[in-house]
């Protein structure tokens, strides 16, 4: 989805997952009509005495842009072929021959000429030549579907151009490259040199060219999932000056900050967003048709959102834009399902299908068998929907397993989890209207399929005892764990109790997500509003409703299954990790918006703890020091603010834990150098009272933060090697980061079990210094009695409660309990 001056960006428009299931759109890098890696083209005008052969590119860029402005380009590629022939030995003929042929849109004579010129350069030892060759042979190479035999073009073309001095050229290749890095999985690489294409663009005055990179790196975002990050960077674009910002660009900008409004449920704003693009380039107006569609589809305006996929479909097999043209085809079926007529809605899609069968398009299949077998489940045939679904998870965990979710893979494909919950669903349903139990067993190994590939990547193997059988025989008869699976359309729960294992279908999160972003900003408000805080108590109630039905839909239905447990183990799916389950309105009886006070909480009637995946639960241990202290930071540059309570909770902490040994690590002991000098695998407990950053961008910058700016990342956190019972990260956000469906939150808690915590307890939201300081002292005050983690949390969040009784101030902090790591020598216990 990157921005190009002689391809025009491929924004791919997304449908809103609020109200119709998502489609699968897929993202190919061998697909000519879509242009991945960012071209970007100097503009200059002047005479261009080409006879001479002037050296470098510049004098014959500046010729190709005339000619293409003036309508001139077959002239321009007579006199190039005569100068080619009369300076034989030298590359900037060829090279502008293949400037030509690619405005021209002949892509393999372009190719064949930069090769040429690269060959040329090379013999001259030509920096400059060589970088402007091999940058445009490589993405050439690259829409070619040739990624290994581009990449080293594009370094190529970076060393060269650095030798050069050349900032501008290096800015290019860098984009381009990301644009490769992007297509490969390295999300995170890719946005790092676009950051630093965009500081090189704007240091050389080339601001059309830096709006360029900027909305490249929007399109990163957006697909890291950072809808804020993304929405903030196009308007930026958008908003740009007239005469700075490329046209298509500014439509490129438009484009998503329509999909971004489908996405958060506004279909009218996406509406204003999209209009103004169908005047655009034919590869922009139809992407701006297709968002209308998807805005018609919504009001159940099926006459309006016919009429514009046609023009859409239209559009796209004239100018060959398959991609779009598949995307067309499966809104007309959703159209013709909408209208009436589910058999024509599945007559075309079983077209697609087969097509995408016949191309061996992986991701075509994918996303049409998945429109497929929606529409048989909406007809009530369960068996070949589920037919389709077990292909379509079959074709998903080979071409899955191909990507490193550990470096973001999974990211680029958030939305293609979603068969793993509509399998899933269809497995309960079918059974269930068969009158037979539900494939418990089948159920839970594709949830478990589903979730954590990364920290099962990261940890080297699943740990011990992932099995059900495992599970059910270790589990103690007070205990139960549910763990979660839902997708956009649907949802399941597996409940696991020592007697045995049920599944329950929940529905999708489709028409919740709105509930579930009220409810999560009513537990956090008091700590953003002075407003809100005047009268905790009536804010609050206003949202009571929306947490209510969050409970209805995620609680209410395994009710019947909890009875007799007095501990739960969630397995949260996706955005589910963002939710304090202990602060969920329970029992629904009391969840009346007007009972005069706090409603009770599932907090108060269970202990409540988290697991990263299904698993046996680790004993109930009773956690003890040597306690390492780290906290009360200190910043010389004056960028964090003052934590004033967290020496006060070092000092207490110090004091409770004094007998088994105490660490301390605050003000400007608190380095990077001082961590280093320890060893780590002689403490029992590790607690950090300091602040912390989550990014949603690229977890790999959520860091711990150290006095004087130093960061503690994930990374280095992920090389220590710990022997902790705990560890207790009470600073703000410490268990936010990356959502990432399947996955959870990626984040701090990811590096920590990698090192060897055992538990962790952590915080989803930014926490009020006062309040986290002493919840965090009742906590420990609970451990040393002998309480678990669990336990002595839920114990602490309900004194926590009797003080302040808002949730702001007692429900973020989660414990989870982790695998069991075996990357450390066992330390000597007490």
């Amino acid at each position: 989805m990157f921005s190009s001056a002689s391809h025009p960006a491929s924004t791919i428009v997304l449908p809103d997952p609020g109200r119709r299931p998502a489609l699968i759109v897929p993202r190919i890098p061998a697909m000519l009509g879509v242009a991945l890696a960012l071209l970007l083209a100097v503009g200059c005008g002047g005479g261009d005495r080409l006879e001479s052969c002037p050296r470098g590119d510049r004098p014959w860029r500046r010729a190709v842009d005339r000619a293409s402005r003036q309508g001139t380009l077959e002239d321009l590629e007579r006199r190039l072929e005569g100068l080619a022939a009369g300076h034989a030995t030298r590359w900037e003929p060829q090279w502008a021959r293949g400037l030509v042929a690619l405005r021209q849109r002949r892509l393999e004579p372009a190719r064949a000429f930069w090769r040429q010129a690269r060959e040329l350069a090379r013999r001259q030892d030509d920096a400059v030549g060589i970088a402007a060759s091999s940058n445009w042979l490589a993405w050439t190479l690259f829409q070619a579907g040739e990624l290994q035999r581009a990449e080293p073009l594009y370094e190529e073309a970076l060393v060269a151009a650095r030798r050069a001095g050349r900032r501008d050229l290096e800015a290019y290749a860098l984009n381009n490259l990301a644009g490769l890095l992007k297509a490969t999985e390295r999300l995170a690489a890719a946005g790092d040199r676009l950051s630093r294409a965009v500081r090189l663009l704007e240091a050389t005055g080339r601001p059309d060219a830096a709006a360029r990179a900027r909305f490249n790196r929007a399109t990163l975002l957006y697909d890291l999932g950072d809808l804020r990050g993304a929405e903030e960077a196009c308007r930026e674009v958008v908003e740009g000056p007239v005469g700075q910002v490329p046209p298509s660009t500014r439509a490129s900008a438009r484009l998503v900050l329509g999909s971004i409004s489908l996405a958060e449920g506004h279909p009218s704003e996406a509406a204003e967003w999209f209009e103004p693009v169908l005047d655009a380039e034919p590869r922009l107006a139809v992407r701006a048709r297709l968002g209308l569609a998807e805005v018609a589809l919504l009001g159940d305006d099926l006459e309006a959102a016919g009429a514009l996929l046609d023009r859409a479909l239209e559009e796209a097999r004239r100018e060959s834009l398959s991609v779009l043209a598949r995307k067309a085809t499966l809104l007309e079926a959703e159209v013709a399902a909408s209208g009436g007529h589910p058999g024509r809605a599945r007559e075309r899609l079983e077209g697609l299908l087969a097509a995408a069968r016949d191309s061996g398009d992986v991701w075509a299949e994918i996303s049409a068998g998945t429109a497929l077998a929606r529409q048989h489940r909406r007809a009530g045939r369960q068996t070949r929907a589920i037919e389709l679904l077990e292909q379509t998870v079959s074709l998903f965990e080979r071409e899955g397993s191909q990507l490193d979710p550990t470096a973001l893979g999974l990211r680029y494909l958030r939305q293609r989890l979603e068969p793993y919950a509509l399998l899933a669903e269809s497995l309960v349903a079918r059974a269930e209207a068969r009158g037979a139990s539900p494939p418990v067993a089948e159920v839970f190994r594709l949830v478990e399929a589903a979730h954590a590939r990364a920290l099962r990547r990261v940890l080297g193997a699943a740990p011990a005892g992932s099995g059900l059988d495992a599970i059910l025989a270790s589990l103690p008869p007070e205990t139960a764990i549910v763990n979660y699976l839902v997708g956009q359309e649907a949802g399941v729960a597996v409940v696991l109790r020592r007697d045995g294992a049920r599944a329950v279908v929940l529905g999708g999160a489709a028409g919740r997500r709105a509930a579930l972003e009220r409810y999560r900003l009513a537990l956090r408000r008091p700590l953003l509003s002075a407003e809100a805080r005047l009268d905790p108590l009536a804010d609050f109630q206003r949202d009571v409703p929306a947490g209510a039905a969050l409970s209805r839909w995620l609680i209410a239905p395994l009710a019947p299954l909890l009875v007799g447990a007095r501990r739960v183990l969630i397995v949260p799916d996706g955005e589910l990790a963002l939710l304090p389950f202990a602060a969920l309105p329970w029992p629904l009886s009391g969840a009346s918006a007007d009972g005069g006070g706090y409603p009770p909480f599932l907090g108060q009637q269970y202990e409540i703890g988290r697991l990263p995946l299904a698993m046996v639960p680790p004993p109930a241990r009773v956690v003890r020091g040597p306690v390492l202290l780290a906290g009360n930071p200190v910043d010389a540059a004056g960028g964090l603010p003052a934590l004033p309570r967290a020496a006060e909770e070092m000092r207490r902490l110090a004091a409770l834990w004094s007998r088994q040994g105490v660490e301390p690590l605050e003000g400007s002991d608190l380095s990077l150098g001082k961590i280093a000098g320890l060893d780590l695998t002689r403490y029992g407990i590790v607690h950090f009272a300091t602040h912390a950053e989550a990014s949603s961008r690229d977890p790999r910058r959520t860091a711990v933060l150290l006095s004087g700016g130093q960061r503690l990342g994930l990374d280095r956190i992920g090389a220590w090697k710990l022997d902790a019972d705990l560890v207790v990260l009470s600073g703000c956000r410490t268990g936010d980061g990356e959502v990432v469906p399947g996955e959870g939150v990626v984040g701090l808690g990811w590096a920590f079990f990698r090192a060897g915590a055992r538990d962790l307890v952590v915080s989803l939201w930014s926490v009020a210094d006062g309040a986290a300081a002493d919840e965090m002292v009742l906590f420990h005050q609970e451990l040393a009695r002998g309480a678990d983690p669990v336990a002595a949390l839920a114990r602490a969040r309900r004194a926590a409660a009797g003080l302040r009784p808002h949730p702001a101030f007692w429900a973020p902090f989660v414990a989870y309990l982790g695998p069991e790591a075996a990357t450390c020598t066992k330390r000597p216990k007490n």
